[in-house]
């Protein structure tokens, strides 16, 4: 009786230890902000690839995405994006001039490029909500996160920061303030290792992209359905949701350079109502001329408010244009690229932009996915170049395959879970 006895408590101690255990995890699930920013469609797309990551890994976990704009007051984000948008459109060597000065700024001391959101607010806001894990996919965001650790703030959160464009700059310095960076390709991890930045502070995921962006298509199906012609050469031209860049400067330039065969052009215009305009004025005009243009732009009539809303492309419609092109024509920022480089399309990059987006471009021509065109008036050029040399197609589409090869977020689940909840 007394060997049963014993085993039965035994038993019992060992199914209170289960439960305790069980209930110490669950008490420990770790609690994720993501902060994420409305200017520029990358920052978004991080955001959303990283949680659907930690959620991929485990269905309950508590994943919080919230704009970086929050914690600024609504005229300052207002003013801010107003100036920097009028800035990028009438003024790009302007942009690149204060984008530098902001960067030299940074790296005489982080407090100067700190001021994106208020960090006081910032802070008060992750520690009530008692988030463990911060994940920052804003630069000058991620800059206020590390300011906010010099000064001996958010000790007690893990905090990383996903890089969305091709930077080194001072973002090495806002480095060595947080746990991990993920960096969007391996090219940029040594600049980050000399500038001080320690190896387990660093891990490449590669540019967080849509899970769909790789979903095959039916290309003639998906062209017929919209009325266009999938035997002819596909041009899809699109830059963002404020459409940077002259679009009818680039639609004059290709017809006056690809004059002996046929071709089709999509020009998405996101909220520019302008390029809309100015190019339906010439589309029956290109059309006697063997050049088939289609313009999107998305505006309705709203009954509720008695306005026009106008709202983009939807995101798998895009990519849809993309993959049944045979040329794609965008801006150089952090995603466009590299979603494009997953699908596996020829690309002309637009160095129009300024700022961070030159470096892009660099970074882009030197990996050799990509021409880079700084005139628009002479992009016809480098459409012919691409139309006439099959090594210069195949050898773009083989640099995309290596550039998009890298893509894992593996790195961002293994940063917010301890071994037991993985296993």
């Amino acid at each position: 009786m007394k060997k049963n006895t014993l085993i039965f408590l035994i038993i019992l101690m060992a199914v209170a230890l289960q439960k305790a255990v069980s209930h110490d995890v669950e008490v420990q699930r770790p609690g994720v902000l993501i902060l994420s920013s409305t200017i520029g469609g990358g920052h978004k797309a991080a955001s959303e690839s990283a949680k659907n990551a930690i959620l991929n890994a485990d269905s309950k976990a508590e994943v919080v995405i919230k704009n970086a704009e929050d914690f600024s007051s609504p005229l300052k984000n207002k003013s801010r994006s107003t100036i920097y948008w009028t800035a990028v459109k009438n003024s790009p060597d302007l942009v690149t001039k204060a984008y530098e000065d902001l960067m030299r700024k940074g790296n005489q001391s982080l407090d100067q490029i700190a001021h994106y959101v208020n960090v006081k607010h910032l802070v008060t806001y992750i520690e009530e909500k008692g988030f463990t894990h911060v994940i920052v996919a804003h630069e000058l965001t991620a800059a206020s996160l590390a300011f906010a650790r010099l000064n001996g703030m958010l000790q007690s959160q893990k905090i990383a920061f996903i890089l969305t464009d091709m930077l080194v700059d001072v973002f090495p310095k806002v480095a060595k303030q947080l746990d991990m960076t993920f960096l969007p390709h391996p090219a940029l991890q040594n600049a980050y290792l000399n500038a001080g930045v320690l190896d387990s502070q660093l891990a490449v995921t590669g540019m967080p992209v849509s899970s769909t962006v790789k979903d095959p298509i039916d290309r003639e199906g998906f062209l017929l359905e919209r009325k266009l012609n999938p035997n002819l050469y596909t041009i899809t031209l699109a830059s963002g949701s404020e459409g940077i860049g002259n679009f009818p400067k680039i639609v004059e330039s290709i017809v006056s350079f690809v004059k002996e065969k046929p071709i089709q052009i999509i020009a998405v215009c996101g909220k520019n109502e302008e390029h809309s305009k100015a190019l339906k004025r010439v589309v029956e005009r290109y059309n006697a001329q063997g050049v088939f243009l289609r313009v999107l732009f998305h505006k309705n009539y709203d009954a509720a408010t008695c306005r026009y809303q106008i709202s983009l492309t939807p995101q798998d419609e895009l990519f849809g244009f993309i993959k049944s092109s045979d040329l794609y024509i965008t801006k150089s920022g952090g995603l466009s690229p590299c979603e494009a480089a997953a699908i596996g399309v020829p690309m002309i990059l637009l160095d129009v932009y300024g700022g961070h987006e030159e470096r892009n471009a660099k970074f882009y021509e030197s990996q050799n996915i990509a021409l880079i065109c700084k005139d628009e008036s002479q992009i016809g050029k480098l459409v012919i170049r691409i139309q006439e040399s099959t090594a210069l197609r195949e050898m773009m589409r083989c640099q995309q395959k290596e550039f998009a090869s890298i893509s894992d977020l593996r790195p961002i689940v293994d940063f917010i879970y301890p071994i037991h909840l993985k296993e």
